[in-house]
């Protein structure tokens, strides 16, 4: 029998090469700087192709995605609250023969355990339902996960949490805190780079060529040599000048990100910088460019983690999943066959117990042996 071909499976590159081309500007025998410089290129590029490529993954699977998980996931919500609101009305006339304390108390953990799940998206209705069920209210509930998520959160960050509006969930307190935990990774890292800078800079204080060699320096140099050479006010070819004002729209972009590698490719479009004089770079100025470089590694690696985040997010990724073609087409995959299988067991579950009170007991009986057998398992997980 022919194997059902997956829901996403939509085409990708495979290709692992970059869609940019490589700046490998060196040429002959390297010396260790120039090594070091073009493996940063190599990086930038291939960071670059990254980015690229992840957000053209997001694209080319967005459409499948809305088209097939939210009609699923809305239909859960919807048997979800037709099995609430049945089991509801049933407690409401206890004295239907047949139906046991036992079998109410179980309906109402059901009801509890729905509820919770639809109340936390905001639903009222079912946040009141919850309420008349339980031994706790919601908010209740809510203000004790939140304040253990504080506690938690304090307890990593030796008290360094945000502050947040006594009113925040444990899921704002949780987003708040990770958020947190990103922002002193980033400035202890800013803080060893600084350090590193500055250690480079005394070395070149030394050299007495700091101001001319200076990062900042450097790249203004080569904005400015590429400006003088594509201002497209001194072409009197309007063909010319248009591809010069693009070309100028490019580089004026480049120079406010700090982009090395854009300026640098601007510059071999133009003729100016040859490879004779690219060899024979000051070691000063290799060192500049080459931390600019590093600049540029750092912010594009960034830009790829949150950009990735971000999609690993949006497509519902187990946490620290790799966000790659495989990884997301399998993930979506199960997500889909998941939710087909809950809908499919929820919708014979609402058949059954809407029927008469004879199949609701025989429904009730099989959810408190399978609730039984899980708390039994949780039991045994929890002594190992």
């Amino acid at each position: 029998m022919p194997r059902k071909p997956a829901t996403f499976a939509a085409p990708v590159d495979k290709s692992t090469a970059s869609s940019v081309v490589s700046l490998n500007i060196f040429g002959g025998k390297l010396s260790p700087e120039q090594m070091r410089f073009n493996k940063l290129l190599a990086r930038v590029d291939r960071l670059t192709h990254d980015i690229e490529a992840s957000r053209a993954l997001g694209d080319a699977h967005r459409p499948m995605f809305m088209k097939t998980i939210p009609p699923l996931e809305l239909r859960c919500n919807e048997l979800m609250r037709e099995m609430i609101m049945f089991l509801d009305q049933r407690l409401k006339h206890e004295s239907q023969k047949g139906f046991t304390a036992k079998d109410q108390q179980l309906a109402r953990e059901i009801i509890c355990s729905l509820t919770m799940v639809l109340a936390r998206s905001g639903d009222a209705a079912m946040q009141a339902i919850f309420d008349a069920h339980s031994d706790q209210s919601f908010d209740e509930i809510a203000r004790e996960r939140a304040a253990e998520m504080q506690a938690m959160f304090n307890d990593m960050l030796k008290g360094d949490t945000p502050k947040l509006d006594p009113s925040a969930t444990a899921e704002e307190i949780m987003r708040a805190g990770v958020e947190r935990m990103r922002e002193r990774e980033e400035a202890q890292l800013e803080k060893r780079n600084a350090r590193k800078t500055k250690r480079n800079q005394a070395s070149r204080d030394e050299k007495g060529d700091a101001a001319q060699h200076d990062p900042e320096t450097v790249l203004r140099t080569l904005y400015r040599q590429l400006a003088s050479k594509l201002h497209p006010d001194r072409e009197r070819d309007p063909l010319e000048r248009d591809r010069k004002n693009a070309l100028m729209s490019q580089a004026n972009a480049a120079y406010e990100k700090r982009d090395l590698m854009t300026l640098l490719r601007l510059q071999f479009m133009v003729e100016q910088l040859e490879s004779e004089s690219t060899v024979g770079m000051a070691t000063e100025k290799m060192a500049a460019l080459t931390h600019l470089l590093k600049e540029q590694v750092q912010t594009l690696e960034d830009e790829l983690a949150q950009t990735q985040g971000q999609l690993a997010h949006e497509f519902g990724l187990p946490p620290y999943a790799s966000f790659d073609a495989p990884s997301l087409e399998r993930s979506l995959n199960d997500q889909h066959r998941d939710l087909q299988i809950e809908v499919s067991q929820m919708e014979y579950d609402v058949a059954r117990v809407t029927g008469d009170v004879a199949e609701l007991k025989r429904w009730l009986k099989e959810q408190r042996k399978l609730l039984k057998q899980a708390r039994e398992t949780s039991s045994m997980f929890g002594m190992l």
